[in-house]
């Protein structure tokens, strides 16, 4: 099962559960602002945590996500693709995992979408990235 979160949900989820065993957490922040402080503090081996920006290639925005100011956004990586990829092979099937982004509407669908071999949803970049990496042989 795949559970899709805001990261305000996925802080909300872990404080009630805690870091459950059986399950794992996909936690994808963005390069900046409040919302990229890490929300697993911990190093757990079911956890793993990225940084990037839900954008389809590296690009000069005028804003961030949760202020004022410009920056520059950063796509998801090839380097990325291939580490969450393989934490993505080493789940047990049937396990739960849960992801979050900052909103719960682009990245973590399309990383959902890649893990089940589903039509591409949410940001196309991500989607892309991962799938060519999950079908690659280990």
């Amino acid at each position: 099962m795949i559970k899709i979160f805001s990261r305000n949900s996925m802080i909300d989820y872990v404080t009630s559960y805690g870091v459950l065993s059986d399950e794992y957490y996909i936690s994808i922040l963005p390069t900046g602002g409040p919302k990229g402080i890490p929300i697993f503090k911990e190093n757990y081996s079911n956890v793993i945590t990225l940084v990037f920006d839900d954008v389809l290639t590296d690009s000069i925005k005028d804003k961030w996500p949760d202020g004022v100011g410009t920056f520059t956004a950063k796509a998801m990586t090839l380097e990325q693709a291939d580490i969450l990829a393989n934490f993505i092979k080493e789940i047990p099937a049937g396990a739960t995992i849960n992801i979050h982004c900052v909103e719960g509407m682009s990245r973590s669908p399309a990383i959902a979408a890649a893990i089940e071999n589903k039509p591409a949803a949410g940001n196309q970049h991500v989607y892309e990235l991962l799938m060519e990496r999950l079908s690659e042989k280990t």
